[in-house]
């Protein structure tokens, strides 16, 4: 977020704004792209029964490389369903091998259904209890679920990165006794029109956060409302320079700013963000 000072003289003060928060939607979308990638793949049991006993083997394969574990069918004690429990009360679930004193999870998550985790408890309890079924092959593809939870942080990263850039111009005029806030974002624009006499005080609003203090310029109105100059706070003490070259162009009202509104016909007549009242240098 920023702020600056376009027009400072005697009569009129201009201040216009950017709020983005275009890094953090950007990471939004990294991460969805790496989680999608990282819980892409498949998992594959295979197991073998043979004169000796037979063998098993669980293997992971994903964009970066193939895993695999093996181990003696006679080692294989069974297969059961395991549950995580979140803070909401909701559960998700995976298939989880008990081979010798290990249980071995199938995958590295929990996912919701536990219908089909059961179905494969039961395919590999059926095998392991049928001396005559030769072999046993499942494999679950985990690409949906990457896709769905990769998707959701891509979704979201997008969605902040369009919706949250928010352009403001700030314009006070002592000569016209007026004060205009227009702010334009992708989705809305607004357009105001005050008094400046409408104007009871100037305050900076400050927020402690990780990092430190975070500032914002806010309009305290005589009528009680906040107008505030921008929904974010700035990082830098920017925000109370900006504060304090406010006040001291508000003291320069006269007393008789508290007269009715002397607007001329141009501004008054002034549609939301028209290109001529956009006079000083663009963003």
């Amino acid at each position: 977020m920023a702020m600056k000072i376009t027009q400072n003289n005697p009569d009129v003060l201009v201040i216009k704004s950017r709020e983005n928060i275009v890094l953090m939607g950007l990471l939004f979308v990294a991460v969805g792209l790496l989680v999608g990638v990282a819980l892409s793949g498949e998992e594959s049991l295979s197991c073998e029964r043979i004169e000796d006993g037979g063998h098993c083997s669980l293997e992971r394969s994903r964009p970066w490389g193939n895993t695999v574990i093996e181990f003696g069918l006679d080692e294989f004690k069974g297969a059961e369903v395991g549950v995580s429990r979140s803070s909401d009360g909701d559960d998700t679930y995976r298939v989880v091998l008990l081979i010798g004193e290990e249980r071995i999870p199938v995958t590295g998550y929990y996912s919701s259904g536990r219908s089909s985790k059961s179905q494969m408890v039961q395919e590999i309890d059926r095998f392991l209890g049928d001396a005559d079924q030769a072999s046993l092959e499942i494999h679950q593809d985990a690409g949906q679920f990457g896709l769905f939870f990769g998707g959701m942080f891509v979704v979201v990263g997008l969605a902040t990165t369009f919706s949250m850039v928010r352009l403001g111009r700030f314009r006070f005029c002592i000569s016209e006794n007026s004060f205009t806030l227009k702010v334009r974002g992708i989705r809305n624009r607004t357009y105001e029109f005050f008094e400046l006499n409408e104007i009871g005080s100037v305050e900076v609003q400050d927020f402690i956060g990780n990092k430190g203090s975070n500032y914002r310029v806010v309009l305290q109105m005589k009528s009680g409302d906040e107008v505030p100059l921008t929904n974010s706070y700035l990082s830098s003490p920017r925000a109370k320079i900006i504060g304090e070259e406010i006040r001291e162009f508000l003291d320069r009202r006269p007393e008789s700013s508290q007269k009715p509104s002397t607007v001329s016909d141009d501004v008054a007549n002034q549609t939301p963000f028209d290109d001529s009242f956009e006079s000083d240098s663009a963003w």
